[in-house]
């Protein structure tokens, strides 16, 4: 059969049309960059694997900006409550559907930041103990370390289950007096102080501006106005006791001289105290929010560098609003601290619990930490 020229073009066309969308990336919610196809895979920089659900298929690891290519994959995630509580809980939310069991389940819209600590807790994302976890239905606290009961529903909707005042747990108690509800802070490993306005709301998203109430949330601390993205996003947002959290304040990591055993009688968890400044090259001395300093226990270093890493990364040029000091400018880590948060990271590598968590925070909020992913990644960021 002979064919004109111009129905050979067409169906030329279509044939090339159908494999170049039959070769697109599937492009997950927080993800924010282009499309590649399969022949931009075989030039040594674009990362060509499937793994992690294809989220980072089509990374520029040659990008000459790659914290920049990063920040671009990662940025528009899905915004948490950090408490719902506007009205009464469904009979479906269950513990067993706000775990999420079957993936089929959609992430429902009342979900909020106590939801997800209830998932780590079912699906052992619990970084503990060079590798044991938590048991069943426990979750990690990062600053105490030890495993606590995730809270029930009903405080999820009430009060948040957080805990008020450190008044009934004294902080010299080897266990936290949280009776059976299972009782803790919400807490920020980057403070919240650090990525928050102040008293006026910043609204100016086209300038990095995001510190105002974007999430319309009933219980929004609105005197500092932080960051509304950043204030749940759940890769720096930990369990911590109420009563060891009060003492950390808004105190950055480091490595402690002399503990502060007067106002910190703790034996287990992080250490708290005085810096040793000698041990942190470039060090800016003891004032300010390095006055004192906090060192988690080995086994959680990596992972508080690598919370680190990925706040620095998702909110690079998005922080016009943030706040400078001692240990980070916005969000830019200072030097003396970024050397010691690389070390750590070195020295303890990711763990399997920290992957699940990852994971578990992807299927949430859809998008990744790309240095648990990828720990090499770190090493491609010169300033971080």
């Amino acid at each position: 059969m002979k064919l004109c020229k111009r129905t050979f073009l067409l169906i030329t066309t279509f044939f090339s049309l159908l494999f170049l969308f039959a070769g697109c990336v599937n492009l997950t919610e927080g993800y924010q960059g282009t499309e590649l196809f399969p022949a931009q895979f075989n030039d040594g920089c674009h990362d060509a694997t499937d793994t992690h659900n294809g989220f980072w298929l089509g990374v520029n690891t040659c990008a000459a900006d790659f914290k920049l290519e990063l920040h671009n994959r990662i940025r528009g995630h899905r915004v948490l409550r950090y408490t719902e509580n506007t009205a009464p809980y469904d009979a479906i939310m269950t513990k067993t559907f706000i775990s999420l069991v079957n993936t089929s389940y959609v992430v429902p819209t009342r979900f909020d930041v106590w939801d997800a600590y209830i998932i780590f807790a079912a699906k052992g994302a619990n970084p503990y103990e060079s590798g044991a976890n938590c048991p069943a239905d426990r979750v990690l606290d990062w600053y105490d370390y030890q495993c606590y009961q995730v809270p029930s529903e009903v405080m999820s909707q009430n009060s948040g289950g957080q805990q008020q005042g450190a008044g009934s747990d004294p902080i010299g108690s080897a266990v936290a007096n949280f009776g059976t509800a299972g009782l803790y802070n919400r807490e920020h490993t980057w403070s919240q102080s650090w990525f928050a306005a102040g008293a006026t709301p910043v609204n100016n998203p086209g300038n990095g501006s995001y510190c105002y109430n974007g999430n319309s949330e009933e219980f929004w601390p609105s005197s500092t106005n932080p960051d509304f993205r950043a204030y749940t996003d759940l890769h720096h947002l930990v369990p911590a006791r109420a009563a060891v959290n009060g003492a950390r304040l808004n105190f950055a990591p480091g490595i402690v001289g002399t503990t502060d055993s007067a106002n910190f009688p703790r034996t287990s968890g992080f250490a708290f105290g005085l810096p040793n400044a000698g041990a942190m090259p470039g060090f800016p001395g003891a004032t300010g929010n390095t006055a004192k300093v906090f060192t988690p226990p080995p086994e959680l270093r990596g992972d508080f560098a690598r919370n680190y890493f990925y706040m620095a990364t998702r909110y690079y040029s998005e922080d016009t609003c943030w706040q400078s000091n001692n240990a980070v400018t916005r969000a830019n880590i200072n030097t003396w601290l970024e050397n010691l948060l690389r070390q750590w990271h070195s020295d303890d590598p990711v763990s399997a619990e920290e992957r699940t968590r990852n994971n578990w925070i992807e299927r949430v909020q859809g998008n990744r930490n790309p240095f648990i992913d990828h720990p090499e990644w770190v090493e491609k960021i010169a300033d971080f």
